[in-house]
Order: structure tokens, then sequence, then C-alpha cells
């Protein structure tokens, strides 16, 4: 339970203040300034009370992990432990040089990467985990480089026959690219096989992710949906509309993700034989755009392991609910660290107040300075642990 709350911090700070005479300030002032104290220790160091714990799914078939996006989290501001099984052991928040090796591939599955097991990266401004381990499994279902390599490949709803595309493409030497006509009606446009080689799915029932490749190329589509199983009477469902790592769907190529454990079931369809997938785009007809191009590729089923994600946050208030925030806002709003941290709030508000203050004398300002950073020194030496930057480059083999 916290105890630091900011009412005692702002009385303790205005008892101070009435000892000095030549020292005024309202209580609006004095939030403002409890918040620049904030800002100071945040810049100063991370903090072992702000550490936060976030289980994500991890995915053989994926690196790239928006921290915002995929994983939910909004007060990001250093990795501090990547955890969930028993070898991995970081005991700092820097990367380390620990490697995976490569998986020899078999029956059609991808083997790993081999790079530094987990760093940090920064794409348009948002923070990113790169992780990679010897962990889970990845089917491919289907490369979609060709029409009927594996079966064939036919149009559904309102596209038009599918055909190879050689230009553009994610994986392997090709994709699989459709038109749409508007003048069928269906609100989806998409491509289905129903003549693959049975293909065992059951290890990865209710535990696995579909992971696909979509490119699409006017903002209109408001998602996609998926279909495998025994047939197209037996079957499970499922769609998402929004790719991984990304807050809405862009023109261009998205990767999404369809969770298994979310899918819809029709019939009764049979995990160890699957022979039917299908993938439909979605949009309104008030959006169709006539003989637009489509394009999938590189269709996986990837199992989950779930893992756990300690991070520093930028946050260092909680509520009285318990909800963490960035800045003091309430009477009732706590510290997160413990109560030994006052002395340092108290004594660095105080030098922020000296430092606004003419009537103040230099040697009281530096005075005040000094005791600060010597209170601030010995709390980073009992919660603190120093930023450091990371590697700026990490090596990735495939």
């Amino acid at each position: 339970m916290q105890t630091l709350q900011y009412s005692k911090l702002s009385t303790e700070l205005q008892n101070l203040i009435g000892s000095t005479g030549n020292v005024k300030a309202g209580t609006s002032v004095i939030r403002e300034i409890f918040n620049r104290v904030l800002d100071d220790l945040s810049l100063y160091a991370n903090w072992k009370f702000c550490v936060r714990r976030k289980e994500f799914d991890y995915l053989d078939a994926l690196v790239e992990y928006s921290l915002e996006n995929y994983m939910g989290i909004s007060d990001f501001k250093s990795p501090y432990e990547l955890g969930g099984i028993g070898f991995v052991d970081d005991r700092s928040f820097f990367p380390k040089r620990n490697t995976v090796r490569n998986r020899i591939n078999s029956d059609n599955k991808y083997g790993s990467s081999s790079f530094r097991r987990h760093s940090q990266k920064m794409i348009n401004g948002e923070h990113y985990i790169l992780v990679n381990l010897d962990k889970g499994n990845t089917l491919r279902v289907d490369s979609l480089d060709n029409v009927d390599y594996d079966g064939e490949w036919v149009k559904v709803g309102d596209a038009l026959d599918p055909a190879q595309d050689l230009i553009e493409y994610r994986q392997g030497q090709a994709s699989l690219k459709f038109r749409i006509s508007t003048a069928g009606g269906n609100n989806y446009a998409g491509i289905k096989n129903i003549t693959l080689a049975q293909k065992n799915l059951s290890d990865y029932e209710d535990a696995g992710i579909h992971l696909l490749e979509c490119y699409i190329p006017y903002a209109g589509c408001t998602g996609i949906t998926i279909y495998w199983g025994s047939d197209t009477s037996n079957y499970w469902a499922a769609s998402a509309t929004t790719p991984i790592n990304q807050s809405a769907i862009a023109v261009g190529w998205n990767e999404f993700k369809l969770n298994w454990e979310n899918a819809t079931q029709i019939g009764s369809p049979d995990a160890e034989n699957c022979d039917y997938f299908e993938v439909r785009f979605n949009f309104p007809s008030a959006t169709y755009t006539d003989n637009a191009l489509f394009r999938v590729d590189n269709w996986r089923l990837s199992s989950i392991f779930r893992m756990d994600f300690d991070y520093f946050s930028k946050y260092m208030v909680i509520d009285a609910d318990g909800n963490w925030k960035s800045r003091f806002t309430e009477n009732d709003d706590y510290f997160a660290g413990d109560e030994d941290c006052s002395a340092v709030l108290i004594e660095m508000a105080f030098k922020e107040l000296l430092r606004t203050t003419r009537r103040v004398s230099q040697k009281d300002k530096d005075d005040a300075t000094r005791k600060y950073n010597e209170l601030k020194a010995r709390m980073k030496h009992n919660y603190g642990v120093s930023i450091q930057k990371g590697s700026k480059k990490i090596n990735i083999k495939r």
C-alpha cells in the first residue's frame, strides 16, 4: 500500500516555506513544482519502484512488438527484464549479448533467427521491443507464391480471378493478387482453397495465432476474416480490424494476427485434417473502389508462448484507485516510491522555489541545491538504476 500521499508532501513543503519569510507559493504553484520534481527524477535514473509487469503473447514468427499497439503499454520508459522461461535471467535493463542458435528447418517450419534475446528500438516515434527466443513453433499454411502450387486458389465474393504477382510480395518469390468488382455487391472479396493437401493443425488448436500479410490499396477496408477447417461446412472463422503493431489499417502492406482461441466454430471441423482455407477483405458498400488491386502473402500459424515483460514506467504517481499516472492532480494521489523518498521530493521542491525567488540569497540557493543533490544520490543508491544507452545495432541472421 502506498503511503506517500501528495497532500502530505504539500503540507510538509508549506511548513518549510513558512519558516522562510522570503518565500511564498500558492496551491497551484506547489503542485506544478512537485510535477517538475517528477520530471527531474525521471531524467536522473530509472526507479525500481516504477517497474511494472505486462504479459504478452510471444510468437515464434514475430520479432518486432509495438509496446503501445501490441502490448498496450502507454507509459514505457526502458526495458527491465524479460521473463517466463527458465533460462531468461536478465539482471539489468540493458540488452545483453545472449544469443539463440538457429534451429534446423523441418516439416515446413521456420528456423529461429540468431541475435540478442531482447532489445529496444523506435520506429516513427513509437517504442518497439525486439524479441527472439528458441520457443514455440510456426507452420507455414501456404506461401501464397502461386495460384495452383498446392491445390488451387479461386475467387470469392466480389473478387476477380487471382493471379501470381512477381513484383509486389513480402516473402518467397511472389504473392497472390486479385482485383475487385463493385458489381458483385457482397461487401467482401477474397480467395479460397478447398483442395490443399490436408494439414494437421491439432498442435495449434486454441493455442495458436494465424499471421497473414495483406496489401490493402485504399482506406475503405474495415478488416479481414479468415476461414479454415475440414470443408466449407465445418470450419473456424476469425476476424481482425487492426494489424499487428498498428492502431489502424494503412494503405499498403499490413500484417494481421487472428487468434484461434477467439475463433467461431461452425459445424464439426477436424483440426487434424484441414484442407479448406479462405481469406476475405471486408468493406462497406459506400467505400467500394472498383478494380482495386489486393494482395495476400505468407500465411503462417504460430504457437503462443506467454511471456512476462517487466519495464520501467515513466509514470511515478498512483491515484486513489490504484491507476498509474504521469502527474499529481489530486490531493489523494500517491508517489510510487517509499516513505523515505519524502525528503528528496521536499528538498527539490524547496530548491525550485528558492531558484525562482529573487529575495533569497545565492548562498541559500546553493545550500538547498547541495542538500537536494545529496539526498537524490542517496535515493538513487537505494532505489535507482543508471540510465544507459543500449546497442545501436542488432545483427539478424536469416
